[in-house]
Parts: C-alpha cells; sequence; structure tokens
C-alpha cells in the first residue's frame, strides 16, 4: 500500500482539505493546533479499511469526535458529513474509496468496496497458503511509550494475519512484541539455532540505533535487554525515553514485516506498506533527529512513511524525493 492523496471533509480541524504524499518519506510540520495529529487520524481510518475484508482485525471508524464542530456562539453544531477520500496503490492497483459519516446516529459507511474486495481475496490465498505479499500499516501516536494494552486474544494464532493485530490501537502493542521476542529466543536456545525472524528484528534495530550491538531477552531478569557496542547491557526499562521510543518503533515495524511476510525470509524488511507515525522526534536527542529519517528509510527502503514533528532537525536529511507539508491552523501552507 502507498497513499497518494486523501481529501478530509468535516473531519476534526479541518473543512476541506486535501493533501498528496511522496511514495517515500512525507513529514508534516506545523504549531500546535494546526492538525498534524488530525491529519495522521483521517490517514488511520482510511488505510485501516483494508481491514474491513480480513476476519477478526478491527478498521477505525469515524467517530463523533472526529466530526468538525462549529461555534455559533450560543451554541456548537457537529458539521455532516464528515467524509475521508482516499487514493492508494494497493497490491499494485490504484484504487479509490471513501468513508462517511452522516449524522450522529448513523455508522461509518465504505463508498466503493473494491478494497473490502481485495483484501478478502488475498485472505482467502493466505488461508491457502499462497506466499502473497501483504502490506506492513503501523500507526504510531504521541503517546505510544507510556500506554501498553492488555494483552488480547491474537487474530487466528498463529496465522500471518496476527502482524495487523493492534497495528492502529492508540496505545503501543510493545508489550506483545515482548512476548513474542522471549518466545522466539527460547525456542532458538531450545532448538539450538538462530531463527530468521530474530535476525531480521534485531537487524533492523542496530540499524536504527548506530550503538547497538545486540537485543535478547534476558532470562535472568524477564526483560528485553539491549547490548551497547562498549559492553554495557541495559534492560529495556533502564533505557532512556529516546532509545526506548526509536526501539519501540523500529521492533514492532520489523515484527509486522517478518510475521506479514513471512516467505520473505531475510528480505521482510523490503516489504512494503505505509507507517504512520505522530512526534516522530519523541525524546530524540537533536543529533539522532538530523539521521531518523535516514536510519528509518535505509532500515525499510520499500515503505511510505507520513510523520508528524515539531523538530525543523528532522528536515534536515529528507530528499528531493521526499515532501514536505506544512500547515498553519488546519490551512496548508507549503508543499515541497
Amino acid at each position: 500500500m502507498k497513499v497518494h492523496k486523501i481529501q478530509l471533509e468535516n473531519f476534526r480541524c479541518f473543512e476541506s482539505m486535501v493533501f498528496e504524499f511522496s511514495s517515500n518519506f512525507n513529514v508534516v510540520i506545523g504549531d500546535n493546533g494546526s492538525g498534524k495529529t488530525a491529519l495522521l487520524h483521517g490517514l488511520c481510518v482510511a488505510i485501516s479499511s483494508i481491514f474491513l475484508g480480513i476476519d477478526g482485525v478491527n478498521s477505525r471508524s469515524i467517530n463523533r469526535n472526529d466530526v468538525r464542530l462549529v461555534n455559533y456562539g450560543n451554541n456548537i453544531e457537529y458539521q455532516y458529513p464528515s467524509e475521508i477520500i482516499c487514493l492508494a496503490t494497493v497490491w499494485g492497483e490504484k484504487t479509490e474509496w471513501s468513508r462517511s459519516r452522516e449524522g450522529r446516529s448513523k455508522k461509518t459507511k465504505l463508498q466503493n468496496i473494491q478494497i473490502k474486495k481485495m483484501s478478502q481475496k488475498y485472505q482467502k490465498e493466505v488461508r491457502q497458503g499462497k506466499n502473497v505479499d501483504l502490506p506492513v500499516i503501523a500507526y504510531f501516536p504521541a503517546r505510544r511509550i507510556w500506554e501498553l494494552p492488555m494483552d488480547l486474544e491474537l487474530v487466528e494464532k498463529g496465522s500471518r494475519f496476527r502482524g495487523y493485530d493492534k497495528a492502529i490501537m492508540p496505545t503501543s502493542n510493545y508489550k506483545f512484541f515482548i512476548n513474542w521476542f522471549k518466545t522466539k529466543e527460547l525456542a532458538a536456545l531450545q532448538n539450538r539455532q538462530d531463527f530468521f525472524k530474530l535476525k531480521v528484528v534485531k537487524k533492523a534495530v542496530s540499524n536504527c540505533i548506530d550503538t547497538c550491538e545486540d537485543i535478547f531477552y534476558g532470562i535472568d531478569n524477564s526483560a528485553l535487554v539491549m547490548k551497547f557496542s562498549d559492553g554495557k547491557i541495559l534492560p529495556f526499562n533502564r533505557l532512556s525515553d529516546g532509545f526506548k521510543n526509536m526501539m519501540a518503533v523500529v521492533s514492532d515495524i520489523a515484527y509486522r514485516c517478518v510475521t506479514l511476510n513471512p516467505h520473505l525470509e531475510t528480505d521482510a524488511l523490503n516489504s512494503l506498506g505505509t507507517i504512520l507515525i505522530d512526534e516522530l522526534d519523541l525524546h530524540l536527542h537533536p543529533s539522532w533527529q538530523k539521521k531518523v529519517i535516514t536510519d528509518l528509510k535505509r532500515t525499510f527502503p520499500n515503505l511510505q512513511f507520513i510523520a508528524a514533528t515539531h523538530s525543523p532537525l528532522v528536515l534536515r536529511s529528507m530528499k528531493n524525493d521526499d515532501k514536505i507539508i506544512l500547515l498553519e491552523y488546519d490551512k496548508l501552507v507549503l508543499f515541497r
């Protein structure tokens, strides 16, 4: 999946706005309240439409709080219909669809069910054991570090589709990832071999954290542990917030790559898909902010990233084929 364009109508702070995206890296910048997070939420509703055709995976709908409000002085009115129109390439086919909510008591509707039929088709092929590529989709909100959800039942335990589990929830999926990593580490020890899925995840983390030599599950302290190039070993909860943030995001994406597309084996990091990240610079040192885009693009070369940031330093490593979107209080000021 690669998103080309999205149109937001009466969605959060936007009355009517069209955004176009690069297939590589997109950075949304602007002051607080300018609409950066609102745009990411709209994209989340749009791209999660692919889940409508996959059993047991929840798609994000247009909630009441997503509908634009207008203050008329003595009263505040919801503006219906609220609609999101998306143009994207999905499974090699350019497709347009929309999600809309027409009233307070109405449910979110899907216009053009082609996107649903496509995912139903690929769900059937996966169940038949065919090695079809699945797009990697994930949303990382600004509060991703501190809010860890309780374990939920996986989507068809053992299925490739568990790579979509909690992909768009407003909390981190890191607790589940740690359980997965622990299981793989113990299995590797028991079978006296290193599984390729662990290798892929470890490679992704080391690519994005220069000083990381290895990550592993520490049996002694029952925690995910990072080993640094200087020999220092620290469990996850002792890492700085910057290391936690980068490790959590990168390992989560890598886990989804190897789970959704295990047939690609060590090339799973080349998976296609769209990743949304709010506050890309969260807790990162300025020197890290300058290269975070380069690190992510090198590690996941075929993924489309759409990220919001407050830091101008993040823009330092952007290339000509990337795009900058500048917002100013629900208005589009600049496309580059």
